[in-house]
């Protein structure tokens, strides 16, 4: 019998061609799929965040009466805005709790003596601030807050006439009192704090709207009389995304645009279960509050915003 060479197999072109194209579909069909579970895992990790301001609001309401107000507060260029207030309320002004003498309609907030500014540091007036606190009530760890000047660009805060705030996370108060925001858990932006010390990733304020529980209905004719007021955080909304979005883009709620204030409250907030009464829509949590997220995109108004409201 004869002996028969074997001969050794190897890739020719086009099979090795035919590999990577299959590992190449293979790849365009996972990234897609994890770039969607990487996104559900962050829009759950922004609902447990909720769910931890949910408790801290209650905490409040339980010791304090009532939940924080939203209403704008202030004046010409320094407007306290209602995720500014969320803030103040949960934390406090320095994290170290909320000072129940504070006037929160007053960024500077000089007459009252709260947090130990008048409006220059004395130090009595802090350790006597530091008695009066309350709370925090929500957890500070690891908490995404931030000044409004730290997240977001400079000739927008200039521009703008929301209150920038002087706060250090590292440094404690600086100046006059600051003012600052919760953000969500997506980033917009990387923070470096005053001090020089690297604050972390920031989000996009966590926006807050009390409801006004005397009236029943939403209302774009007659906002004063409305449950929730879409003014409350309007100044956040009129600096568009946050500092790392070149060119900053536009939210998709704003009060001064007719098509997106309708938006907002026939839509974005309205319980589409009770039928439309003329131009009164009643609104989810008539009886509370409100809370909004940006979620992934960083601009409020579109799909990916995450509530408390809806899932």
């Amino acid at each position: 019998m004869l002996n028969q060479k074997t001969k050794s197999k190897a890739f020719t072109i086009v099979e090795l061609l035919t590999v990577i194209s299959v590992i190449t579909l293979i790849i365009g069909l996972l990234v897609p799929a994890l770039n969607k579970v990487n996104r559900i895992a962050k829009d759950m990790k922004q609902r447990a965040q909720f769910h931890s301001i949910t408790t801290s609001l209650e905490m409040f309401k339980s010791e304090n009466g009532e939940y924080p107000e939203s209403k704008e507060g202030g004046s010409g260029t320094n407007i306290i805005c209602g995720a500014q207030k969320l803030a103040e309320a949960l934390v406090g002004r320095d994290l170290q709790g909320f000072d129940p003498k504070s006037n929160t309609n007053d960024p500077e907030d000089g007459t009252l003596e709260a947090y130990g500014y008048s409006p220059s540091y004395v130090q009595a007036d802090f350790e006597n601030s530091l008695d009066r606190r309350k709370g925090p009530y929500l957890n500070t760890d690891n908490l995404p807050i931030f000044d409004i000047a730290q997240i977001y660009s400079a000739s927008a805060v200039a521009a703008g006439k929301v209150y920038p705030g002087k706060y250090d996370k590292f440094g404690g108060l600086t100046g006059a009192n600051p003012a600052p925001v919760i953000t969500d858990i997506y980033k917009a932006a990387t923070v470096t704090m005053p001090s020089g010390n690297k604050g972390g990733n920031a989000g996009t304020p966590i926006l807050y709207y009390k409801a006004n529980v005397v009236n029943k209905f939403n209302d774009t004719t007659d906002i004063p009389n409305s449950v929730y007021d879409i003014y409350d955080n309007e100044e956040i909304i009129r600096l568009n995304a946050v500092k790392e979005s070149t060119p900053p883009t536009p939210h998709k709620i704003n009060a001064s645009i007719t098509a997106e204030l309708e938006y907002f409250y026939n839509e974005m907030i309205a319980n589409p279960s009770v039928p439309l009464t003329g131009t009164k829509t009643r609104p989810y949590r008539a009886d509370s509050y409100i809370l909004i997220s940006a979620g992934y995109d960083g601009i409020y108004g579109t799909n990916d915003d995450v509530t408390n409201y809806e899932d």
